[in-house]
């Protein structure tokens, strides 16, 4: 009789209901871990905005957020793509203990971007540093481009520099950029 009735219970159905509420509870559990993960990585990136908007893979999703919520993108930069030509350092005419740095700077770039800082360094033959200066755009830019917030996209931009002779020691020089 005992045999009887156990093979009549109905067991599979009650294993099966006990799966389907833990299948549920598992695939609530895992969307929620999903979402959470995706806010804190929205948050993370909104946070550090002015970094990662500047780069070509993330760019496209901050300007469609900013559709969305409003905001003001930070200008996309790329300072590999300024380069300088002809750079030549010579003794300046008419300061006695001066150099005249003269140089072109092109932004290679098919977009306008601010002016960089320029650094403009001095070493000795053991490529120890003998002097170092950073130009901002308003000591670098004659009078009459000052007024332009951005490099042109492909237009060469011509640079002059009057300082002082860093002295005998300093036997090469380079030129870098930077973001302010």
């Amino acid at each position: 009789e005992n045999l009887a009735a156990l093979g009549s219970m109905s067991t599979p159905v009650e294993l099966l209901a006990r799966r389907e509420s833990r299948l549920l509870r598992s695939s609530l559990l895992f969307l929620s871990i999903l979402l959470l993960g995706g806010l804190l990585s929205a948050q993370y990136l909104w946070q550090r905005m002015e970094l990662y908007s500047q780069l070509p893979q993330l760019r496209p999703l901050y300007e469609v957020a900013c559709g969305y919520l409003d905001c003001e993108l930070p200008v996309y930069t790329d300072i590999d793509s300024i380069r300088s030509e002809n750079l030549t350092v010579q003794t300046h005419p008419t300061f006695a203990n001066g150099l005249m740095v003269n140089t072109v700077v092109r932004n290679t770039a098919a977009f306008e971007q601010p002016f960089p800082i320029l650094i403009l360094s001095f070493n000795s033959a053991e490529n120890n540093v003998i002097a170092l200066r950073e130009f901002t755009a308003a000591e670098y830019l004659d009078p009459g481009l000052r007024s332009v917030r951005s490099m042109p996209a492909l237009t060469p931009v011509q640079i002059g520099l009057a300082i002082m002779d860093p002295g005998p020691e300093a036997v090469n020089y380079t030129l870098a950029f930077r973001w302010p």
